[in-house]
Parts: structure tokens; sequence; C-alpha cells
């Protein structure tokens, strides 16, 4: 009895997952084209092929939805760099196929990173709280590689606080760089931006 029934709830859970993607994929695509503030719930509705009851069974706005296909952008973003990140050895390599990565694909993704620029002008909440999402995970992945270069030895600092400072300046950097790229474009071409930089950080933090 139970185990059928464990059953039929992962089921319906599957069936949820499923419905929810379809929303959060079509949301984006209007989202990308209207912006949130001129988006209704009507609009991503026929987009995903849903009753408007759907939408509102699994999010109660529209802000909520913009805010999980924002979340849900990020976590594809980052899971892209951390496979690629696994795919080589010390934390050089690391370091410089992270920045390489999350910069391609940011740059990929230029229309995604304008909407949610364009929607810091009208609610300063939402944009704060998918910043801070995104900072936390980007932090974390600078972390371990400075962690695993500090134990390698391909990395030094003088002190536990100088790693953590580390830490934070190449988190700065890079999120200053990436809304150059992201939300003004500021070039076609950014391999040779991405070298440089790598070859800055690194070279600032090597042994």
């Amino acid at each position: 009895m139970y185990e059928n029934t464990n059953i039929f709830e992962m089921t319906i859970s599957e069936k949820d997952e499923t419905v929810k993607k379809q929303i959060l994929l079509a949301a984006m695509e209007v989202f990308k084209k209207w912006g949130l503030h001129k988006s209704t719930m009507e609009d991503i509705a026929k987009a995903a092929e849903k009753g408007k009851s759907t939408l509102y069974y699994y999010y109660k706005s529209k802000e909520d939805i913009f805010e999980e296909s924002a979340r849900t952008e990020m976590d594809n973003i980052f899971q892209i760099s951390r496979e690629a990140i696994a795919d080589v050895s010390t934390a050089k390599e690391k370091l410089k196929v992270y920045v390489t990565t999350i910069f391609r694909e940011i740059k990929n993704r230029t229309d995604f990173y304008s909407v949610v620029a364009q929607e810091a002008l009208n609610d300063r909440k939402i944009v704060t709280n998918l910043v801070t999402y995104y900072h936390k995970i980007e932090e974390k992945i600078i972390r371990d590689i400075v962690k695993q270069g500090v134990a390698s030895k391909e990395f030094a600092f003088a002190s536990k606080n100088d790693e953590s400072t580390a830490v934070f300046m190449i988190a700065l950097i890079l999120r200053n760089l990436q809304i150059e790229f992201g939300v003004n474009r500021i070039a076609d071409n950014i391999k040779p931006y991405t070298d440089m930089i790598t070859n800055i950080l690194i070279n600032g933090i090597s042994k």
C-alpha cells in the first residue's frame, strides 16, 4: 500500500516538474520580448499553452515566475561551468576555464541579462534577490578553486584572511566585467578579454 502511494506521488511530482519547466521556458521567451513590466500571466499562459489557472496553481504572480526563470537560467550557466572545470586538473587551469566558460555563456545570453538589467529599474527587490543568489554560487566556485590552488601550492597567500580577500576581489572583478559583457555588450569577440583577465588573476596569486 505504502509502496504504491510512493510511486503515485513520484509520478505526480515528475509531472509537476515537467509542467513547471514548460511554464518557465515559455515565460523566459515572453520576458525577453516584453520585459517583466509589460508581460502578463495571460501572455505566459498562451506561450506555454496552459490555462491561467495552471499558472496560478504553481506560482502566485508573474514576478514569482520571472524570479524562478532567472534562477533556472543561472543554474544552467553554473552547471555548464562546473562541468567544464571538472575536465581540467590544476587550480590555474580551473580558474582559466571558469572565466572563459562563464563569459561565453553570459555572452550567449545577452537577451536574458538585458531583461534582468531593465527590471533593476522597476523592481529592485527581485533583482537584489537574483544578484545575491548569483554571487553566492559564484563565490563558492571561486573559493573552491582558490582552496585547491593553496593546497597544491599553486597560489600563495600570507594568511587565511588574505585568501578570503582574494576570493572576494576575484568575484568582484568578474562581477563587474560580466555586467559589461552581458548587459552593455562591450565586445563581440571576448577571447582577448578573457585571456587578459585570467593572466592578470593567475599571475597575481600564483606562487
